[in-house]
Order: C-alpha cells, then sequence, then structure tokens
C-alpha cells in the first residue's frame, strides 16, 4: 500500500528523546530502536501510523486530571517518554490501512515494566478510560484487573477518579462500573478469579502489579476472551517483581527478545522497560535515572536516596529497593540483615560482661518457645534513658538435652552447654525455663514479655500462678504488622551501631538466617524462608524490642491487644 505518511517528525521526537540528557540502559536502548526500525521500515509490513489518532490520545492525556496529592485538580501533563513510548505508539500504529481506512489496531499486547512512582498508575487509568471512550465500540468490556479485590478496586477507582469534565448523562461511575451509555460499554474491576472467568467478551484489559500473578491462569483467560474483537488490547503494566518462574517474567522474556529483533512475527506486541544495567552499582545515584524516566518529576531523588541509604544495611531492604526502585528481577529469599553490619554494632563489651552491667536495668523480654524439641530463646531489650545512648540485648536458650548428645546435631547445638542450656530428656522442660525466668526477673527490671501466644497458654497460666503478675505477659501475634516496626527500627539501630550485643554467637546465628517476608505495602516479619536453621534467638529479640518501642506500657492496665496480637497480614 506504500508509505502513507511522512515519519520524519516522529524520528526527529525520538532523537530528541535520546538527547535529553538521560542516561539509559541497553534493554531500554532496544525498545527505543525497535520504535525507530518501526517508522523505519513499517510500510513495508503494511503497518501504517495514523497521525490524527496519536494527536487524540495525548489529546484526551492531556485532559485528565490528577486526584490525589499536591496537584489534585490539575491537568496531567504527558512526559515525552510517556507521550512516544507509551500513549501514541498503542493508538497510532495500525494495520492494513489508518482508523479511517478501516486498519486495526497493530498492538494488541502491550508489556509496560517501570518502577514505583513514574507515573505508571496514571498511565494505566488513561489507556482504560480510552479503550471505554475513545475506541467507539459499542458494548465494550473493559476489566482493570489484579491478585486481589482491594489492589483491582483501587485501580479502578483510578480510572474513575482522573476522567476530564463529563458530559451530562454519558457517563455514570458507579461503585461496581463505570459507564458509557451511548455506546454501553462498562469498564470494571476484576479480582483474579480465573475459575468464573470464562465466555468474557473482551475488548480491552489493564493487567494492573502482572508480577503479583501467581500463576499463568488469569491471563490466559481474558486473552482468550478477547479473541472476538477487532481491535482488543491487553495492557499489561508492572514493576519487578521475584518470581522468575512466573507468567509475568515469561512475558518480559518474549517482549525483550522482540525489542532486539530476536523474535520475528510478533508486530502485535509493543513494550517498554526502564531499568539498570548488569554491573551497574545500584548504590550510585549516577545510574538511578537508567530506571526512573520521571526522576525530579513524580520522583523524588532525596527520598530515593534516603531508600538506598537504608537498603545498604538490609539484604531484605536491597532486594526491595532493586526490585521496586530501579526495576530489576531478584531472588525472593535473601537475608534480611547485613551481617557485617550486625557485628560492626557488637560494642565494647561481651556478653558476659554486660549480663552484670545491666543488672537492675529496665526491660522489655520477647519469648519464642517454638518446638520442645528444638531451640527455645528469651531475649530481653534494654531501652537507653538518653535518646542518643545505645540499645542493648541478652538472651537465653534452651534445647533438648538428648538431642544436644546426638553425634548428627545440626550447627546451633555446638554451642551447648556454653550458650545454650540442654534440659533433661527429649523435650524442652518448661519447668526449666519458667525457672530461669523467676530468677531473671528478680535480676532484671523486666516490664513486660511478649510471647508468641502459640502453644503457650498452659504456660502463661503457670507463670501466673507462680506469681508472675498477668499484665505483664502480652501476646504478640505473628503477623507482618505486628514485626514491621520492630524490624524497621533494629535495622536504624544497627546501622548506627547503637543495638549492642556483646557478641553473644547464637543470636548471630539467629539473625543472620533471618529472610524477610514482605507484603504489597513494603511491611516485613521474619521468616527462615527454605532454610532448616534457626531463627528463635532473632523472633525473640524483635518481639521484645516491639514492647520496648511502646511508650504508653508504663500506664497502668496498658492495652496493646491491637498492636500486639493481631494476625492480619496487612497494617
Amino acid at each position: 500500500m506504500g508509505r502513507p505518511i511522512a515519519h520524519d517528525h516522529k524520528l526527529f521526537e525520538l532523537e530528541a528523546l535520546l538527547a535529553d540528557g538521560r542516561s539509559r540502559s541497553r534493554v531500554e536502548i532496544a525498545c527505543l530502536e525497535r520504535m525507530r526500525r518501526d517508522f523505519e521500515t513499517g510500510h513495508e509490513r503494511d503497518l501504517f501510523w495514523d497521525e490524527q489518532q496519536a494527536n487524540r490520545i495525548v489529546t484526551f492525556a492531556s485532559a485528565c486530571k490528577h486526584w490525589k496529592g499536591a496537584l489534585a485538580g490539575s491537568r496531567f501533563r504527558p512526559e515525552p517518554w510517556q507521550k512516544l513510548c507509551v500513549f501514541e505508539p498503542i493508538w497510532a500504529w495500525y494495520e492494513g490501512g489508518t482508523r479511517k481506512q478501516g486498519g486495526r489496531r497493530r498492538f494488541r499486547i502491550v508489556y509496560i515494566q517501570i518502577p514505583r512512582k513514574n507515573g505508571k498508575t496514571f498511565v494505566a487509568a488513561i489507556i482504560g478510560d480510552s479503550l471505554l471512550l475513545l475506541d467507539g465500540e459499542s458494548g465494550a468490556e473493559v476489566y482493570v484487573i489484579a491478585t486481589g479485590r482491594s489492589q483491582a478496586d483501587i485501580a479502578y477507582q483510578d480510572c474513575c477518579n482522573i476522567l476530564p469534565e463529563k458530559p451530562a448523562g454519558a457517563i455514570e461511575a458507579g461503585k461496581e462500573a463505570l459507564q458509557f451509555h451511548p455506546l454501553k460499554a462498562t469498564l470494571k474491576a476484576l479480582p483474579y478469579s480465573p475459575k468464573r472467568l470464562d465466555g468474557l467478551n473482551v475488548h480491552g484489559v489493564i493487567n494492573d502489579e502482572f508480577h503479583e500473578h501467581p500463576d499463568r491462569r488469569m491471563y490466559d483467560v481474558v486473552k482468550s476472551g478477547m479473541q472476538a474483537r477487532r481491535n482488543p488490547l491487553l495492557l499489561s503494566i508492572t514493576t519487578a517483581g521475584f518470581n522468575r518462574a512466573g507468567i509475568c517474567y515469561e512475558q518480559l522474556e518474549l517482549a525483550l527478545r522482540v525489542m532486539r529483533g530476536e523474535q520475528p512475527g510478533h508486530d502485535y506486541l509493543h513494550a517498554f522497560i526502564t531499568t539498570i544495567d548488569d554491573g551497574d552499582d545500584w548504590r550510585d545515584p549516577a545510574t538511578w535515572a537508567k530506571a526512573n524516566p520521571n526522576l525530579g518529576v513524580s520522583k523524588d531523588e532525596k527520598n530515593l536516596a534516603i531508600e538506598c541509604e537504608a537498603a545498604q544495611v538490609s539484604a531484605a531492604a536491597e532486594n526491595e529497593f532493586r526490585c521496586k526502585h530501579l526495576n530489576q528481577w531478584v531472588a525472593q529469599q535473601v537475608r534480611w540483615i547485613q551481617i557485617d553490619r550486625w557485628d560492626d554494632s557488637r560494642g565494647p563489651r561481651s556478653t558476659e560482661t554486660l549480663r552484670d552491667a545491666l543488672k537492675g536495668r529496665r526491660c522489655f523480654g520477647g519469648l519464642d518457645l517454638a518446638s520442645t524439641q528444638d531451640l527455645a530463646a528469651f531475649s530481653l531489650v534494654f531501652p537507653p534513658d538518653n535518646e542518643a545512648d545505645p540499645w542493648h540485648v541478652l538472651a537465653w536458650y534452651w534445647c533438648p538435652g538428648d538431642v544436644a548428645k546426638r553425634t548428627d546435631s545440626r550447627g546451633f547445638l555446638g554451642w551447648v552447654p556454653e550458650w545454650i542450656k540442654p534440659c533433661p530428656g527429649a523435650v524442652i522442660d518448661y519447668a526449666t525455663i519458667r525457672a530461669d525466668l523467676h530468677r531473671l526477673k528478680t535480676e532484671y527490671d523486666i516490664r513486660g514479655v511478649a510471647f508468641d501466644k502459640w502453644n503457650f497458654e498452659a504456660e502463661r497460666q503457670q507463670l501466673i500462678k507462680e506469681g508472675w503478675p498477668e499484665a505483664e505477659l502480652i501476646q504478640f501475634g505473628q503477623s507482618v504488622s505486628n514485626y514491621n516496626e520492630p524490624m524497621r527500627r533494629l535495622l536504624d539501630l544497627v546501622a548506627e551501631e547503637r543495638f549492642r550485643h556483646g557478641g553473644d554467637p547464637v543470636l548471630r546465628f539467629c539473625f543472620e538466617n533471618v529472610t524477610a517476608r514482605t507484603d504489597h505495602n513494603g511491611n516485613t516479619k521474619p521468616d527462615k524462608g527454605k532454610s532448616a536453621e534457626k531463627i528463635d534467638g532473632a523472633c525473640a529479640a524483635l518481639m521484645a524490642l516491639g514492647l520496648a518501642l511502646h511508650p504508653d506500657f508504663d500506664a497502668p492496665a496498658p492495652d496493646l491487644s491491637f498492636y500486639l496480637d493481631n494476625d492480619l497480614e496487612e497494617a
């Protein structure tokens, strides 16, 4: 059909984008080079650039409004990369002729991977709304999908709230659906439920946070639901993730091959991906712009520097920083704490010296009984009287005596009996632990003990009968919401070398084994992952720190039940 329109101005815009001074990764350059090849040779493949549609989507995007934060009420201003690499390619490329000539939308599968705070959510909402309002598709069904109801609802609300002024009676935003009455078209939120979605007649899908999909079923269901439509679109927009065996990483690898020209026959797929290069120093601010095209616009460099500093203390925080802010796919199971930083926080006095020096001092306890056939731990955390002074931690451990005698003893049993007290018999003797707790209460000013409620109620009742104040035994549910604050505070204290432990080898062993389980809000709890090693001492210390962080604990009849016995996985 020949070349329908001169593309020199688009090539000029691409060159201007490449020359704007921002560093770019090899992956992003591959995406831009693919776009350049399309403008240069697309006509040979019967591909048409529809300038009218390019202008239409940019005009629509520019009419949409921010509805959160300081920019609420102001119009959205597309950045050059959003315009040239996302909006226009999706809307302007057609095959077999322009839109007016009866051509079909070229890109039916789109993969966008950019880090947090780079306008990803706003871009997704604009594309969702444009599928509903601009395509002229009668009876269009557009879905915003996510792995959970709350995430899907958030994405749906963004679609509703960014809309420009709506013609009276034409658009109706309800709780369940956004409706465009002239075409009887709807946009709905759709949480992960592949078994109940057969039979969908899908015109458009906005697949939010694609990396969270546990398997490929949902993706395959909505993709198959597009087959009856003439101009469907499935947009997956995401940050990097952890699961390299999942459907999202599979689609990323396909997109990379297409962008590099290594996968012929995939003219229907478009991708835009920003990240840092392998070998880049993730701590170097000079590399951050590679992954963050909106750095200095919607993403604040000072806040990013703060996150980077925290990431240099914790391996888990490093993982989170590199994954969510630099868009690198990383291993999910990593050590939570940088053990050399833990060693640096040892302090000048040994554990033995600390046990004498801290006697009579105000402190808070954490008790992790775990299995009766393994390791039990009790920790005391001593807050400073002066904010600038260090915190201290002491710990005591117990194990079954018979287990300690085994020739195949696991690593932690090498510290029996110097650091770990063997109990008589094949299981841990709770009576021995209770006797030691009563002794420690006479030596230290223990204001309260946080405990894992699992398998402890009988021992709690026995402690109370033996004279331990009931109000000082506090349940600590093993949830993300309970552990998040003490875990974050501990990392800060270790980074400042203000969490003194005296070199306790068992406590070091336990903290070195901790990985971090992180929810989608970035909250963490300790986890040993796939390791068979022990983390009981670390859990006991974190529970004690969680108790010590509450200034109201000294008040009469404290009620810490919400904080300390909340089993919800999200705060």
